[in-house]
C-alpha cells in the first residue's frame, strides 16, 4: 500500500474535502462500478481492487472503528443495499469493516507447504469457501477445517450475509448438538452489536426464529431427525457433522429448496476426527452428492511467525520445527502462535495430524485399521441370512457407566462351511471350516440395574430361554446374579485379547466372491444396519468402535502393538468373545451325535 500514491490532479480536485469524505465517496464509487478512474493515481497499472484497497485502508488507518461506525457505516450500508455486494473484494471488505473479521484469503498450504501433494483433499483459503457460497457459485459444499478453524464463525457470517443482501432468504442453521447450534447463533447475535446492523431486526431476535426487515429469516435447529426434517429453507448449514449419525445426516440432504430466485444450498461443516467416522463417509460420497470440498488447516488461520527457526535470540530453536518447516513465516491469520506451539507439543500425532493439519487420520494405530470397511461390513436394514444352517449366539460385556456401558450383543452364526469341511475331511485330520457372523442386535446402556438389563435381554429379537450367551469371565458375580435371579445362563467366554483380535481380523478380512456374486467383496463378519438399541444418545455402537479402538503410542509416536487402549471396545469385546468361544462348542451344538467329527478350529 505504501507504494500507491494518488495523483496530483486528484489531490488538487479534492483538497477542499475532508479526508473522511474523500474515502467514503471513493468506496461508494467502487461498490457501484467495481472500478475507480486510473487518473486518480500515479500508478496507472493498478488493478481496480488495489485502488479500492487504498481508500478503505486509508479510512481505517485515519479514523478509529467507533468513529467509522458513528459517521460512516449507515451511509456505506445504504450504498451496499442499493448496489449489492458484487465482487469478492467488496465482500471481504464488508466482512472486515462491518463484522470485524479478517478472513484469510491466501491458501498457505498450497503455496508453501512441502507436504501439500500428500493431502487427500487440496487446501484452500477460508475466504474461498465463504465467497463461493455467498455468490452461489456452488450449490452444495463440505467445509472441512481444523479445530478452532473458524467454521462456526464462517457459518454465522454466511447466515447474516444471505439474510442481509438477499430479500426473503430463509436460512436453517443446525448443529450436531443444541449447544453447537447455539454457538453459531451467539456469533450471529454478536455481529449485530454494530448499531447499523442491529437495525436489520424486524423484531427482537429469538433462537427459534430471527427475522430481518427484508423478510429474511433464520431458524436454529438441532441436528436430529426431527430438527432436520421440518424446515425447507433456501440455505441449510449443518455444523459438526462428525458428531452425528449417518442416518440422521441423511435428513439434512433434503432440507434446502430454491425459491424467490435464490439458489438452494446445503453445506456440511466439521473437523475430521476418525478415518471411519460420519464425516469421512460424507467426504467419500462428495461426488455422489455433487458437493465441493473446501479444506483448510491451522496454517491457513495461524498468525504470522517472526521468530528465527533456529537459535532465536528470545525463544531458541523452535519446538515444532519438524512440524512447521517454516510455513508459519508466511501465515497471516488470527490464531495465536504460542497457543499452536503448545497444542502441537502436547497432542498425540494422530489427533494433531487429523484435527489440526487435516491429514487423513492415520489407521496405523487402529486395532482393526485396514480390515473394517463400511462398504463391505454393513448390510442393509432388514437383512436375514438364507439357509438352514443358522443358529443364534449372544455375548455380554458388563459395564455401568457412559465410558464403560453394559453391552448385550447377538448375531446369527452361519455354520454351513462346517458340513462342507466334514464331507471333504481326511480321516485322522481335523476338518477346516470358517463360520460367518451377522450381528443383528446390540443393546447398550450406560447405567441401569441388572433387572433392567435382564428384561431387555428376554425381550430382544429371537430370544429363547437357554440361548447361547458368552460373557466376560471376570464378571463372576454378575453372571451368578443373572442366573440365580433372572434365570439367564451364560458361558464363560475365552478372553485372550491378542489372539482374539487376530481372530476378529481374520473374519473381517474381505475377499471377492467370483463364483456366486461376480467378484463382490465379501467377508465372514457383518453388522446389519439398525442393529443398535440404546436410550443413551451419547453411546456409540460397534460400527463406530471399529474406527476408534486404538493401540497406544510411545512418546516418539511409534505404535505399541500389544494391548489396545481399553476405551471404545465393549461391542468389540463381545464380538471377540463370540468368535473365540463358539468354535469350541459349535460341533457339539450342530452335528448329529452319530457323526464322529473331531473338534476343529477355523481355517486361516
Amino acid at each position: 500500500m505504501k507504494t500507491i500514491k494518488p495523483s496530483k490532479e486528484f489531490l488538487h480536485r479534492v483538497h477542499k474535502l475532508p479526508a473522511h469524505e474523500v474515502c467514503l465517496q471513493a468506496i461508494e464509487a467502487y461498490v457501484e462500478n467495481l472500478d475507480l478512474p486510473e487518473d486518480w493515481f500515479e500508478n496507472g497499472e493498478l488493478l481496480g481492487e488495489q485502488r479500492f484497497q487504498y481508500f478503505y485502508e486509508t479510512l481505517n488507518q485515519s479514523f478509529p472503528l467507533q468513529y467509522r461506525r458513528r459517521n460512516s457505516h449507515r451511509r456505506l450500508f445504504k450504498c451496499l443495499q442499493q448496489h449489492k455486494i458484487q465482487n469478492r473484494e467488496v465482500l471481504w471488505w464488508y466482512i472486515m469493516e462491518f463484522l470485524g473479521f479478517r478472513i484469510q484469503r491466501e491458501p498457505i498450504c498450497k503455496l508453501y507447504n512441502p507436504e501439500y501433494e500428500k493431502f487427500d483433499h487440496p487446501h484452500c483459503a477460508p475466504f474461498d469457501y465463504v465467497a463461493d457460497m455467498f455468490f452461489e457459485e456452488i450449490r452444495n459444499s463440505i467445509a472441512f477445517a481444523n479445530r478452532t478453524g473458524g467454521k462456526t464463525v464462517n457459518t454465522a457470517i454466511l447466515n447474516h450475509l444471505d439474510m442481509a443482501f438477499k430479500d426473503s432468504c430463509e436460512v436453517a442453521s443446525a448443529g450436531a448438538t443444541l449447544d453447537q447450534a447455539g454457538k453459531v447463533y451467539r456469533y450471529f447475535l454478536n455481529i449485530h452489536k454494530n448499531p447499523t446492523l442491529a437495525d436489520l431486526y424486524a423484531k427482537p431476535p429469538i433462537k427459534g426464529r430471527t427475522e430481518y426487515v427484508n423478510d429474511s429469516l433464520l431458524e436454529v435447529v438441532t441436528g436430529s431427525i426431527k430438527g432436520l426434517n421440518s424446515p425447507h429453507p433456501q440455505k441449510a448449514r449443518i455444523d459438526e457433522v462428525e458428531l452425528m449419525d449417518w442416518d440422521v445426516l441423511q435428513e439434512g440432504l433434503s432440507m434446502s429448496v430454491s425459491k424467490d430466485n435464490i439458489m438452494a444450498q446445503i453445506t456440511f461443516l466439521s473437523t475430521r476426527k476418525y478415518d471411519t467416522g460420519t464425516f469421512q463417509r460424507l467426504l467419500d460420497s462428495a461426488a455422489e452428492t455433487n458437493s465441493k470440498i473446501y479444506s483448510w488447516c491451522i496454517w491457513e488461520i495461524l498468525e504470522k511467525c517472526t521468530r528465527q527457526c533456529v537459535d532465536d535470540a528470545k525463544y531458541g530453536t523452535c519446538k515444532i520445527l519438524d512440524i512447521c518447516k517454516g510455513i508459519a513465516h508466511h501465515c497471516s491469520g488470527h490464531y495465536r502462535l504460542d497457543d499452536w506451539i503448545d497444542k502441537a507439543c502436547l497432542l498425540s500425532i494422530d489427533v494433531r495430524d487429523a484435527q489440526w493439519l487435516n491429514k487423513r487420520p492415520s489407521r496405523e494405530a487402529l486395532v482393526y485399521g485396514g480390515y473394517w470397511d463400511l462398504e463391505v461390513h454393513i448390510l442393509p436394514y432388514g437383512f436375514t441370512p438364507k439357509g438352514a444352517n443358522i443358529l443364534t449366539a449372544a455375548s455380554i460385556d458388563f459395564g455401568s457407566s457412559p465410558g464403560h456401558p453394559f453391552v448385550y450383543q447377538k448375531c446369527w452364526v452361519d455354520y454351513s462351511d462346517l458340513f462342507r469341511a466334514v464331507e471333504e475331511s481326511v480321516p485322522g485330520q481335523e476338518p477346516k471350516y470358517k463360520l460367518c457372523f451377522y450381528i443383528f442386535y446390540e443393546y447398550r446402556c450406560a447405567s441401569a440395574t441388572l433387572e433392567k438389563h435382564s428384561s431387555v435381554i428376554k425381550q430382544s429379537p429371537l430370544y429363547k430361554e437357554g440361548e447361547v450367551i458368552f460373557a466376560d469371565p471376570s464378571a463372576k458375580q454378575s453372571r451368578i446374579d443373572l442366573l440365580e435371579l433372572y434365570n439367564i445362563e451364560t458361558y464363560s467366554a475365552i478372553n485372550a485379547v491378542e489372539d482374539g483380535i487376530d481372530l476378529v481380523r481374520n473374519h473381517l478380512q474381505a475377499y471377492r466372491n467370483y463364483g456366486e456374486e461376480g467378484g463382490k467383496l465379501k467377508s465372514n463378519l457383518y453388522l446389519v444396519d439398525g442393529y443398535l438399541d440404546t436410550e443413551n444418545e451419547e453411546l456409540i455402537g460397534t460400527d463406530k468402535e471399529f474406527g476408534y479402538y486404538k493401540y497406544p503410542r510411545q512418546q516418539d509416536g511409534k505404535v505399541i502393538r500389544r494391548i489396545p487402549i481399553p476405551i471404545n471396545d465393549h461391542g468389540l469385546d463381545c464380538i471377540r468373545y463370540t468368535i473365540q468361544s463358539i468354535y469350541k462348542i459349535i460341533v457339539s451344538l450342530v452335528v448329529l451325535p452319530f457323526e464322529k467329527v473331531e473338534r476343529s478350529g477355523f481355517w486361516m
